[in-house]
């Protein structure tokens, strides 16, 4: 088994299809086929299982995976490596930011240019899932997303937790409090809700709590980018529920905010695989999110 064998396979696998896998790899499927079938033998069991016209990756093909992935993955970064000795941080980071996660990686944006300014950032924006789905194919090198993950191979350090505010248009009436605000008085208001963001650990708590107190929400809007609902308050009369760490700077001066009478912690989280290589820029701005953010 040579450092060819374990790209054609990854790229199987990534693929899904051998011939998907053969036109990525800009070869013909019929050698990519042998190829495939004599790793097999090499290894002297099935690597992927076709029976009954289904096609899945065996246990033995997924380690072979991971390992390959590992392996591939150093030897690129060794090379980069050598090329980068000596010389000023530089190159590109692949990074991928939960939606309700922005805060983290906006607030290091202005340092990391002053600090490191041959290093270009291309993130990616979506959900939890997504983002880790992007980190287990390995097309991101940094995730920065909420807990929970569907795996243990990954090194997580943990971000400031967040809880749900709710965020008054200045079209509104002021809330007649300081304190808390609870579901009985939010049900009055029309309500811009990310309803991805209420999905935790299976279930939507915020949902839950409006239904466990039998109050049927207002929900004008369901948006999945906290930034959206805030633009959205200075021409709607309406609340706004979102993480408290991604309420603008500029808002918070703007528009009233208040807690909700809620018991539910969201933990996120900078991540990377654990077998992963991990380039001399990509540490430099996962220790720039340490530095800024970790408490």
């Amino acid at each position: 088994m040579d450092l060819k064998d374990m790209l054609y396979f990854c790229t199987i696998v990534e693929e899904g299809q051998i011939s998907k896998a053969a036109k990525r790899l800009n070869i013909s499927q019929p050698p990519l086929s042998l190829r495939l079938k004599e790793l097999e033998e090499e290894v002297g069991c099935s690597l992927i299982s076709r029976a009954n016209g289904k096609w899945k990756v065996t246990k033995e093909g997924q380690l072979l995976y991971h390992k390959s992935q590992q392996i591939l993955s150093h030897i690129e970064g060794l090379a980069e490596s050598i090329r980068n000795i000596g010389s000023e941080f530089s190159g590109e980071v692949r990074i991928g930011i939960g939606a309700h996660c922005m805060s983290y990686f906006q607030r290091i944006v202005p340092d990391l240019i002053r600090k490191y300014p041959r290093i270009s950032c291309r993130t990616v924006v979506a959900d939890s899932p997504t983002i880790e789905r992007y980190l287990q194919e390995r097309s991101i090198e940094l995730a920065v997303l909420r807990l929970n993950l569907s795996y243990n191979c990954y090194t997580t350090f943990n971000l400031p937790p967040q809880h749900m505010v709710a965020v008054y248009s200045n079209l509104l009436p002021p809330p007649a409090h300081e304190g808390q605000v609870t579901f009985e008085e939010l049900v009055q208001y029309p309500l811009l809700f990310s309803r991805r963001w209420a999905n935790a650990d299976g279930f939507r708590p915020i949902v839950a709590a409006f239904q466990a107190k039998h109050l049927k929400p207002q929900m004008v809007l369901d948006a999945q980018l906290p930034s959206l609902l805030i633009n959205l308050l200075y021409t709607t009369p309406a609340v706004a529920l979102i993480p408290n760490t991604e309420i603008p700077s500029y808002a918070e001066d703007v528009f009233p905010v208040r807690d909700i009478d809620h018991y539910v912690i969201f933990q996120p989280v900078l991540a990377y695989l654990s077998d992963s290589y991990l380039s001399p820029q990509a540490n430099a701005v996962m220790e720039l999110i340490k530095e800024y953010c970790i408490e």
